[in-house]
Formats: structure tokens, C-alpha cells, sequence
């Protein structure tokens, strides 16, 4: 068995292809960093912001002092104190004291909305945004986290958000709270919410797609090269899944490792504890640390990528051939994730392997409060996807051994013609 595996690696290391496309994805994360750092809001760029407001403010109280003497407005007065000691707060890198400031400007509000309003879906803000950003910013007030930037009111978004008073209201919500964080371990999280789903799964058959299709079952083909050899059918195919699943594994990590170095080297490593909002049944709320949230994508996703390695081998035997077989599974999975969302409010959701496909939506629960069904879960996820990919073995070994019996069936046929 060992033999094997290390014949399947040798094999996929030495192909060109392979190394082709480990250049590739190296390239798209430099890229897509670059990206991310160039749109990452920066606290120079705030303090700038918060400076210009202290100049109008400052304006607005010398008039006022001009017309009416030595009276000042109060308000106009607390609001330059608190301004001036949020950057100070910024340029000193005060994470503390600034999402105090925040907090503290939510509190009153809050409080007053306490007993009077609904959870569920309404017109932004809705309540379960204030309620769970404000429980967010005291997590990590207390655990001196640095937020991503920006913080402020219109920054703060659900999926309960789902009317805004006015579309130019709308915009500046989307804009302002769709966040880049060049830091090491955000990037990550935005690779993975950006990659590990339907695309990465197609990736990844794209890429050692070789491994089960060039296999033929005839005379001529490695498989039936291999089973000349004192091996058994399923040490064969568990071993070609097991290598498949091993390299999918290192390219991932490889994925990681670059990706965080790039982030510790132009910006920092991060924080392993930020806390990641997680949904919950009946508008409740939890926060899960970033590192429980990586760590949980990437098994979910390896999970994934057995299912789609299982699928891609059932169809390489069916049609025999290497594109007809990519193509039939690349078409399963998009139809199948596709068709996922428009029945999620069905029962039997739960039990569809291509629903969790989103694995980073799945993790947090926002796939599940979109669609309303908390049957949609990450152990679910396991669950369903290991049977799911145990049915697929089973059926891929049957539908071998009726192939290989046929074939046996002609041979013999064409020998006693032969001998005739």
C-alpha cells in the first residue's frame, strides 16, 4: 500500500501541469493581496477624516462664541473632546480606548431599544446588528483586539438588514462594511471565504482530475497494469483518494503559510481570538475565535473534496474519458450548489452534500439564518458529506466490478473465437 501511495505522488510531483498550476495559485494570492492592502483601510486615512471634523467643529464653536458671547452648545463641545480623543486613540494605535469611545456612543441608544424591538429581519440598522456588534466591540475591548477598521455606525451589517431608508443609505452600508484587512490571519479568512466553496472545489478536480481519469479499466491502461500486480481493486482506489486527498491537504497549508507570511511581512500576524459572529436559532447570537473558524473551513472543505474526488472517479469509469468525465462532475456540482439555495427552506435540505459547499458560511451559520433552517450546520456537514461520500465508493466499486466482469466476459469471447 505504501508503494502505491508513493507511486501516485511521484507521479502528480512530476507532472508539469501540476507545478504549472502551484505557480498559479501562488500568483492569484500575491494578486488578490495586493488587492486587499490597496483597499484596506488605513488609520492614517481616518485620522485625516477625524482631524477635518475637528477643524469644523472647531469653526462651529468660535461662530457660535462670536454670536452669542461666551455661550457655547454643550453638544458641540463634548463632540470636539471625544474627537480629538479618538485620534489620539488612532495615532497612538489605542485599540482600547477607541472601541470604548464606540461603545459607549452605542450604549444610550441601545438601552432605550432594550425592550421594544424585534430581532428579526427589519430596516437597517435592525436590532440584532446593534445588539451582536455592540456584545463584538466589548469582546474585544476586553481582549484589546485590534478591529478591522473601519468601526463606526455605518459600518455594521447582517443579513437581517434587508431594507435601507434610502439607496444612497444603502450603498454607503455596503460600501462601508464590506472590510479589507491586509493583517495575516484576516487575509486568510477573506481567501477562504473568497475560495473554498464551488470554485475551490472545481479547482482542485481540475487539478488532479489525471489521477482517476487516465485510468483506464481496458488492456492497455495503468489500472489494469496495477491489478496484474499482487493488489487488490480497493488498495488501488483508496490509495489514488488518499493521495488526492493528502496533496489537496499541502497545497492548502501552502496556501495558508503563504498567506500569512505575506500578511506578518507587509502589515502583522493578527489576532487567533478575533471574535467571528456565529448565528444561532430564533435571532440569537455567538462569536467563534478566528482560529476555530479556519481551522473548522479547512476540514469542512477537505470533506468536500473527497466527496467531488469520489464523484470525479464514479464518472471516469462510467465514460472512460478524461474531459467527458471533469466536465460531467465540474457540472454536478455547479447545478447541485446551484440548486441548493432555491429549495434551502425544504426539509430535506439538510441532507444535500452540495449545500455545504460554502463551507465559511456553513461554519458561521449564515448560510443557515439566510435560509432559515438550522438543519444546516458544520457537524451536519460532516455527517452528510461522509455518507454522501461513502455511498459514492460503494457505488464506484460496484459499477467496477460489473465493467471488469464484461471486459472478462469479451475477452474470453475473443479467445474462443481465436481458437476456432
Amino acid at each position: 500500500m505504501f508503494q502505491l501511495i508513493l507511486f501516485e505522488f511521484k507521479k502528480v510531483y512530476k507532472s508539469l501541469f501540476f507545478r504549472l498550476m502551484l505557480l498559479l495559485i501562488i500568483l492569484l494570492i500575491i494578486t488578490y493581496y495586493i488587492f486587499v492592502y490597496m483597499n484596506t483601510v488605513r488609520t492614517d486615512h481616518l485620522i485625516a477624516d477625524e482631524k477635518m471634523k475637528i477643524s469644523q467643529l472647531e469653526q462651529t464653536i468660535a461662530e457660535q462664541e462670536q454670536s452669542e458671547g461666551n455661550s457655547v452648545n454643550d453638544i458641540n463641545s463634548d463632540q470636539l473632546t471625544k474627537t480629538q480623543k479618538k485620534v489620539q486613540a488612532l495615532e497612538q494605535k489605542d485599540w482600547h480606548t477607541l472601541l470604548d469611545i464606540e461603545i459607549k456612543q452605542m450604549e444610550p441608544g441601545m438601552s432605550q431599544r432594550m425592550d421594544l424591538e424585534y430581532m428579526g429581519p427589519s430596516q437597517w440598522p435592525s436590532f440584532f446588528t446593534e445588539v451582536s456588534f455592540l456584545e463584538k466591540y466589548r469582546l474585544m475591548r476586553d481582549r484589546d483586539i485590534a478591529p478591522v477598521l473601519p468601526i463606526h455606525f455605518v459600518s455594521q451589517r447582517t443579513i437581517y438588514d434587508v431594507t435601507y431608508e434610502t439607496s444612497l443609505l444603502e450603498k454607503s452600508v455596503l460600501e462601508y462594511s464590506n472590510k479589507y484587512s491586509s493583517v495575516g490571519l484576516n487575509f486568510l479568512n477573506r481567501m477562504f471565504q473568497t475560495s473554498l466553496g464551488v470554485i475551490g472545489a472545481a479547482f482542485f478536480v481540475f487539478l488532479f482530475g489525471d489521477m482517476f481519469t487516465k485510468e483506464g479499466l481496458g488492456r492497455h491502461g495503468p489500472i489494469h497494469f496495477l491489478r496484474t500486480q499482487p493488489l487488490h481493486f480497493w488498495r488501488i482506489m483508496v490509495g489514488k483518494v488518499l493521495v488526492a486527498l493528502a496533496l489537496s491537504a499541502a497545497v492548502l497549508f501552502g496556501v495558508i503559510v503563504v498567506s500569512l507570511l505575506m500578511g506578518t511581512v507587509f502589515d502583522r500576524f493578527g489576532d487567533y481570538d478575533y471574535p467571528v459572529l456565529v448565528y444561532g436559532d430564533d435571532f440569537t447570537f455567538s462569536f467563534m475565535n478566528m482560529s476555530t473558524l479556519l481551522i473548522k473551513s479547512v476540514g469542512l472543505f477537505l470533506m468536500v473534496l473527497l466527496f467531488c474526488y469520489l464523484l470525479l472517479m464514479f464518472y471516469s469509469i462510467i465514460t472512460k474519458r478524461a474531459v467527458l468525465a471533469i466536465g460531467l462532475t465540474l457540472a454536478t456540482v455547479f447545478i447541485g450548489a446551484s440548486l441548493s439555495e432555491p429549495l434551502g427552506a425544504l426539509d430535506v435540505v439538510p441532507l444535500n452534500p452540495f449545500q455545504y459547499f460554502s463551507v465559511v458560511d456553513v461554519a458561521t451559520q449564515e448560510l443557515a439564518a439566510s435560509l432559515q433552517n438550522f438543519n444546516i450546520s458544520f457537524t451536519n456537514g460532516l455527517i452528510v458529506l461522509a455518507t454522501a461520500s461513502a455511498l459514492l465508493a460503494l457505488a464506484v466499486y460496484i459499477v467496477t466490478q460489473i465493467k471488469l466482469r464484461q471486459g472478462l466476459i469479451l475477452l474470453r469471447r475473443g479467445r474462443h473465437d481465436h481458437q476456432r
